[in-house]
């Protein structure tokens, strides 16, 4: 009868010890990945759970007068946030409009019910630069009817030129 040594030297370097720890590994790994995933969908699960109980319990405050919610209020609330520009996507479009060669020094919004603007004041180091963002401007789609107010010389010589664009939000 021939013994097996399965840790012992081989020719070839590789022996069935190295097969079997090999195997142990990817049983290892197979088993810690279907763990993880089983934590991560009880914890989806419980996401969930929580989720509807809120809005169940939203519901039930909703329909019921004695609760002091009512829809009226909540139906005005939610109108007037829809109404309200979406600043972060604004400030974003602006700052992806502007190129090298052209800093903003002032910006101003007027947000009033029948009037939504942003006024835009800033230099730009060449003139070809300032159509440049006019075009970027207007092919954003949270901007409209933008249009440039005015450009002259700053006296600055690392920024010689200064605009003013208004646009309607």
């Amino acid at each position: 009868m021939k013994r097996i040594n399965f840790f012992g030297k081989r020719e070839r370097g590789f022996n069935y010890g190295h097969m079997l720890m090999l195997v142990g590994g990817i049983l290892f790994f197979l088993i810690s990945f279907t763990a993880f995933q089983k934590y991560s969908l009880n914890q989806d699960q419980k996401a969930l759970t929580k989720s509807e109980n809120q809005l169940k319990h939203f519901k039930k405050q909703l329909g019921s007068d004695s609760s002091g919610v009512k829809a009226e209020s909540i139906l005005k609330v939610s109108g007037e946030l829809f109404r309200q520009p979406n600043w972060p996507g604004v400030l974003s479009s602006i700052s992806h409009s502007l190129e090298g060669g052209v800093w903003l020094e002032s910006l101003k919004a007027e947000n009033q019910e029948d009037k939504k603007e942003i006024y835009l004041q800033g230099v730009a180091y060449q003139t070809r630069l300032v159509p440049e963002v006019l075009k970027r401007l207007r092919l954003q789609s949270n901007l409209h009817e933008v249009k440039l107010n005015s450009t002259e010389l700053s006296g600055n010589v690392s920024a010689p030129f200064r605009f003013k664009i208004e646009a309607k939000l």
